[in-house]
């Protein structure tokens, strides 16, 4: 269907038709050649590659291969450390065996722990005279024979010598010096051991131990686990 135009008239001159795109598709149908079913057939140098099984499901497992690290669980391992320099005079465990929190892994002669219980002991000492001092002051003051500065001046010495004794008393805890060796540096006459004793800081079993008797360490290296 359509019309036809006259030259000038603004529009396109010649007829036009509608288009029908189920006509095109049969056409194209019509005009492609019929495919004729068949069986695939294999080559019979690949018969001996091939495999027949029945069909069923399954499941394909996926595997991932990759690097990794073997370590200790760090939640429930830990490391037993010195806090001072020195040989290691005694060792008290080895590979393999239970130990308890606290309980004593090694010993480590060192001259640290000699120092740290020398300079308690004077201080012990140096606060020990300056408390009589000051007791001896306060009462000369009661009597008129001393001036108020002086009592000060002692009582003020006094107090510099226990912030020795704190300062002192702190660093032989560190160094983890229990109450008893504690007690034998403020005797007189009595002999300081430089032996300092590596505790195990909880209880478990030892994993490894890279020490031996005689061996220089140096404070805060690992010497047990």
């Amino acid at each position: 269907m359509g019309r036809y135009c006259s030259p000038g008239s603004g529009l396109f001159p010649g007829r036009l038709h509608a288009s029908n795109p189920d006509q095109a598709e049969s056409k194209s149908a019509a005009a492609a050649p019929a495919t004729e079913p068949g069986l695939f057939k294999v080559a019979p140098d690949q018969l001996a590659h091939l495999k027949i099984a029945k069909v069923a499901k399954t499941s394909w497992p996926v595997a991932i291969r990759t690097t990794g690290t073997v370590d200790w669980d760090a939640d429930h391992t830990t490391q037993a450390i010195t806090q001072v320099n020195g040989p290691i005079s005694r060792i008290l465990v080895d590979f393999g065996a239970q130990v308890s929190k606290d309980q004593p892994l090694l010993y480590v002669s060192s001259p640290d722990v000699a120092a740290a219980m020398s300079a308690y002991r004077k201080a012990r000492n140096r606060e020990v005279l300056n408390k009589r001092i000051v007791d001896r002051t306060k009462d000369l003051l009661e009597h008129g024979s001393v001036a108020q500065k002086d009592y000060e001046s002692a009582e003020a010495d006094y107090n510099d010598a226990s912030t020795d004794v704190q300062s002192s008393l702190q660093v032989l805890k560190i160094f983890g010096i229990t109450a008893t060796e504690i007690e034998q540096a403020e005797r007189q006459g009595t002999s300081i051991s430089t032996e300092l004793a590596v505790r195990s800081p909880i209880a478990g079993t030892i994993v490894q131990k890279l020490v031996s008797p005689g061996m220089v360490i140096q404070a805060d290296p690992p010497s047990a686990s």
